[in-house]
């Protein structure tokens, strides 16, 4: 009969667009514990500098930064009591850990915990992002068969973040959410007053005469031409209104605040449909001029979100000292700090780090050289891998004897 997710009837039937099957029902013994887990966690911050961000699934956790420190969500088995928990890591400190018996579920793990970070004290909220469903409609050619709302899209979004330009350059943005019922198209809904002015708007999402996804809004009850957008769960449009006042709408993930204007403004996020669109991938080098060949390592960063900028890889090396081989295997993620430039921080503790888990410092800040193409470095990087310990005879170095700390490497993102 298969597994209950896959059943359509079935109130535990997988959510499309917000959840995924995990390899959790491999044959081999493993220490995975779930077999459906959400696709994103939403992060948010509330203390002195509240802010949000967005953990993306990297393959073994989830991972994002929220107020420049990296969040990691992650399942790991207990070697001891062999039960399974979920655990969150804020900037290298664990704050919370729970398993199924004290409130947690695979396919839903948000909560909260209290944190205290550099001296700063607040709340780290994590929240499964749920994207909106959209139902099939009946085909137009053949109605006895189901086909998409537009598009081929299965999912769009609660809310829209809108921005409002007029012509005395006064910028407002706020969100819009929908109040259709869940079997019709969404129709989002809201008022904002920018510059003085009110506005009521409503935008509804339809398809047009071949079946492409296009935006109806109404500005104050007047209807404004239909916009056409690319995709529903990422889509983007921009109108204007008679009297030059243009508005942008987004749909929402996480939140509203945008990145791309604090790091590499001229570059569009894909899908938005502009000319010059950040890549999806990026590619990672540490360079090692000493050449101990720890730190030799060339990895590919995936862009998991935009305009909330965050891109996430691996990259590993091998190298030999003290008459041991290690394997150092870094898991990054880079982004765009609030207060502006580029951060690579690594993550940990995850699973799977191979023989360092535990970098310091845990974060880089990068020199932006060029937006287009990307190119960010950082030379004469110091890097300390604690785990690399010498326990045999080193000569008159007393025992045990950490490996001193890797200087001069160069660290560079850039596009390809």
């Amino acid at each position: 009969m298969g597994p209950e997710f896959w059943k359509p009837d079935k109130s535990t039937k997988l959510k499309k667009c917000s959840e995924f099957t995990s390899d959790a029902c491999d044959p081999e013994p493993t220490d995975r514990c779930c077999a459906v887990i959400p696709c994103v966690y939403c992060l948010d911050w509330a203390g002195s500098y509240p802010d949000s961000g967005t953990a993306n699934w990297t393959g073994s956790s989830w991972s994002g930064i929220v107020n420049t420190w990296v969040a990691v969500l992650y399942w790991e088995r207990n070697s001891e009591t062999g039960v399974c928990e979920f655990i969150v890591v804020l900037d290298g400190v664990e704050i919370y850990r729970a398993d199924c018996y004290g409130g947690q579920s695979c396919r839903d793990s948000s909560g909260s915990a209290e944190a205290e970070i550099d001296g700063q004290a607040g709340t780290l909220t994590w929240t499964k992002l749920e994207p909106r469903p959209l139902e099939y409609i009946p085909a137009p050619d053949n109605p006895e068969c189901k086909t998409w709302m537009c598009g081929s899209c299965e999912c769009s979004c609660d809310c829209l973040c809108v921005t409002i330009t007029d012509l005395y350059d006064h910028q407002c943005t706020d969100e819009i959410c929908d109040i259709a019922y869940p079997c019709d198209a969404p129709v989002w809904f809201g008022s904002m007053t920018c510059g003085g002015v009110d506005y009521d708007l409503s935008i509804a999402l339809g398809r047009d005469a071949y079946g492409n996804c296009i935006i109806t809004p109404t500005v104050n009850g007047e209807e404004q031409a239909d916009v056409s957008v690319s995709g529903c769960g990422d889509m983007s449009a921009t109108f204007t209104l008679a009297n030059g006042t243009r508005i942008d709408v987004r749909c929402k993930r996480c939140s509203c605040q945008s990145d791309a204007e604090l790091c590499c403004p001229d570059r569009d996020c894909p899908g938005d449909g502009g000319p010059n669109p950040f890549p999806t991938t990026l590619t990672l080098t540490i360079e090692d001029p000493d050449s101990y060949g720890c730190w030799d390592m060339t990895g590919i960063l995936t862009l998991g979100s935009c305009p909330e900028i965050n891109y996430s890889g691996t990259a590993e090396a091998t190298c030999t000292w003290c008459g041991h081989e290690y394997n150092i295997k870094i898991s990054v993620v880079l982004a765009c700090s609030a207060s502006g430039g580029w951060l690579l921080r690594f993550v940990a503790p995850v699973p799977d780090l191979g023989d360092c888990s535990d970098v310091t410092p845990t974060e880089i800040l990068l020199t932006q050289f060029s937006c287009d193409p990307i190119l960010l470095q950082k030379e004469d990087v110091c890097l300390t891998c604690g785990s690399l310990i010498c326990e045999g005879d080193p000569g008159e170095i007393p025992l045990p004897y950490p490996h001193p700390p890797f200087c001069g490497l160069i660290v560079s993102v850039f596009e390809t």
